[in-house]
């Protein structure tokens, strides 16, 4: 299931106070809302190199509240409240959009898995 602009704005409004839960925007408070958004999402996909795989209007539901806050973080000056931490919220889209691909040091026999000896012997590298 994926999340629609107005559910990001939607929620990025009541993040920052402005709206009460179970109401909906107004249709000029929607179009400063979504402007803001799309620029700004724009504007990190382009400035992070992030290869999105998804669109401002068809965000995953586990990216709703990063989105949100990026969405809160842009309108909050035009309401005069203080938004959400905009680094934050961008280092959990990286971290989604991004993921540890590293291998795992830990695996000493580099057969895939970490065994129960090899996940001691990681816990005594770190302790000498």
């Amino acid at each position: 299931m994926t999340k629609s602009t107005l559910d990001i704005c939607n929620r990025a409004m009541r993040q920052l106070g402005v709206l009460a839960v179970g109401e909906n925007l107004a249709a000029d408070d929607f179009e400063v809302v979504r402007n803001a958004y799309e620029a700004e999402f724009e504007r990190i996909n382009a400035d992070h190199a992030l290869a999105l795989t998804y669109t401002s209007n068809t965000v995953p539901d586990a990216l709703l509240v990063p989105w949100a806050s990026v969405a809160a973080a842009a309108v909050a000056p035009v309401y005069l409240v203080q938004g959400p931490n905009l680094a934050r919220a961008i280092g959990q889209i990286r971290s989604y959009t991004l993921p540890d691909d590293r291998e795992d040091w830990r695996d000493l026999d580099e057969d895939g898995t970490v065994s129960e000896s090899e996940e001691n012997a990681a816990k005594r590298a770190q302790y000498y």
